[in-house]
């Protein structure tokens, strides 16, 4: 199995479904975008340490007490650079979405709760 499907198969029943809202084709079970809690989160980051999955960046998201899902327009992102290895790469790309997850504030969304997607690398 390769990295991609690993990575699907292990998020495809964790957190929320965000292809509405992403506009992604809902009949296509290919498409996997879901929002995850901090700690599904921080358990996804984990295993993208174990099967060397570099981390792009993300999307932050708020679930509203209606179960609505919006976007909060925060993200961050991770590019390689031209003197790091693909597993110097990988290791600082999860290494800043801790940081990035640990650190995220809820100042504007108090009363909801935060997810946060994943880009992921796949070389």
């Amino acid at each position: 199995m390769n990295k991609e499907n690993l990575i699907n198969k292990f998020i495809k029943l964790k957190g929320y479904d965000l292809r509405e809202i992403e506009g992604c084709d809902l009949s296509d079970p290919s498409v996997v975008k879901r929002g995850l809690t901090k700690q599904e989160a921080i358990d996804v980051l984990k295993y993208s340490e174990q099967i060397e999955v570099a981390i792009l960046g993300g999307d932050v998201y708020f679930l509203d007490h209606n179960g609505n899902i919006d976007m909060t327009h925060d993200n961050w992102y991770s590019d390689k650079r031209d003197d790091e290895t693909t597993e110097e790469y990988i290791r600082r790309s999860i290494n800043e979405s801790k940081k990035y997850i640990g650190k995220y504030k809820n100042n504007s969304y108090k009363d909801f709760i935060i997810l946060f997607e994943f880009v992921f690398g796949y070389s």
